[in-house]
């Protein structure tokens, strides 16, 4: 089976010896810890998470 070396779109970390074609292309970055899908082991496919805190303010009750 053939190992990889990819560069992870995140955070620029080189990630080595990744067995792609065992997870079907997917790899977390050993750097940031991020989720990635390689399309034809060359193309990077992001996958956005959505961090809720910080976005909403919280219900104030007006009485």
């Amino acid at each position: 089976m053939k190992q990889y070396d990819v560069k992870c779109p995140v955070c620029g970390h080189v990630n080595h010896n990744l067995f792609l074609e065992e997870t079907d292309g997917w790899m977390e970055c050993e750097e940031c810890s991020s989720m990635t899908r390689l399309n034809r082991f060359g193309e990077t496919i992001r996958i956005p998470i959505i961090a809720v805190n910080g976005h909403c303010k919280p219900a104030v009750l007006h009485a």
